[in-house]
Formats: structure tokens, sequence, C-alpha cells
């Protein structure tokens, strides 16, 4: 469980992680990703052809975790993984990176959602709101950004100075940022957020 107090009031978040489901004191509550799937793919489920990829990133998320944090065994990583971790090396031997929080839950109760920041620091000089990627790119990442955004200033009044998914390449190549403007992040996610609440109006 994680306790949060915004704004003088507690919350206490539970994270299911095997079926992906927040509550909020006791309430199932809509997270990010859920405001992505039902507005832009209508709730289809995961193709049994993408789940490899999904663990792939799940399990990879928690690797960057264990190394921002508490650190990680090299030789405990997969074989599979390899090319990701030397692709995160490179990245990180060129850049300067101070956590505030990893894998850090949160609550934006304004918009009433919650989610799981990356990474949440200084990427270089700049106040960052950071989100590992193992995948393709893609516009919807914009949207979660503008999610995760608002979501940090509500929760703990941080404001980033910059929005970026880090792309990290099987092939261990050096990982690329993909800096995105926060105000089309954050405009991009009230669309999302507003035509998720519309469709629930009755």
């Amino acid at each position: 469980m994680t306790t949060l107090t915004i704004k003088g009031i507690e919350y206490n978040i539970d994270f299911i992680e095997d079926s992906h489901e927040y509550y909020v004191n006791g309430t199932k509550v809509p997270c990010v990703s859920n405001y992505l799937s039902d507005v832009l793919s209508n709730n289809e489920p995961i193709p049994e052809y993408a789940m490899p990829a999904v663990k792939r990133g799940v399990v990879f998320h928690k690797i960057i975790a264990l190394d921002l944090t508490c650190g990680v065994d090299i030789q405990s990583i997969d074989e599979g993984l390899k090319g990701y971790w030397d692709s995160y090396q490179l990245f990180k031997s060129e850049h300067t990176l101070i956590p505030d929080a990893v894998e850090g839950i949160i609550y934006n109760p304004v918009e009433n959602v919650c989610m799981t920041l990356d990474y949440r620091g200084i990427l270089d000089c700049s106040k960052s709101l950071v989100d590992w990627k193992t995948g393709g790119m893609y516009a919807k990442y914009r949207a979660q950004l503008g999610g995760y955004y608002r979501g940090a200033v509500e929760c703990f009044g941080f404001i980033p100075e910059l929005l970026a998914a880090v792309q990290i390449f099987k092939n261990g190549k050096k990982a690329k940022v993909h800096e995105y403007d926060i105000n089309d992040c954050s405009h991009r996610w009230g669309s999302i957020h507003e035509v998720y609440n519309m469709r629930r109006e009755r």
C-alpha cells in the first residue's frame, strides 16, 4: 500500500500488479492506461503475439528500478535482455540521472486517476518525468506523459521542465531521448480524459 497526503487529505492506494488495478481508499480507480485503452483502442485486448513484448517491458522496468535504487546484479539479467541493458547503460554514461522517485505510484484527485511514474527527478540539469520504452514509439505516448504531468503537479506540486520517453533498443545501441512539448502533452491528455468521461455520462 502507498499512502499519500495531497493538499491535507490522506489517500491509501493499493496496486494489484497481476490485474493492473488501482484502489484508492478501497474504491477501484482507473489509471492512465485505462483511459488510453478505452478511448484509442475501445478496450480491445492485447493481441497474443504482443504479450512477450509487454512482459519484456515489465521485466526491464524492474531492472531499471533496481539499478537506480539498490543496484542490480548484472549476471542475473536474462540473456535476451542484455542488448537492452547495454542500450540503457550507454544512455546512462552520457546523461546525469538523480531520481526523486522510481516506479512511484501516485494519484491525481482532481481527475480521479492513478498512475505509476517510471522516473521523477533530474535528467541532466532539468526536473523531469521520464518513461522508459523498450518497443516502438507511438503518438499516444504524448497523451500518456500528459496524464503523468498533471498527476505529478496535483500530487506533489512537481512541475517538470522536461517530459520524455527514452527508447531502449534491443540491439544495444544507445537509448534515444524523445522530448515532448509539455503543453501539447497536457492538451492531448485532456482530450482523452474528456472523451473517457463523456462515454460514462448518463
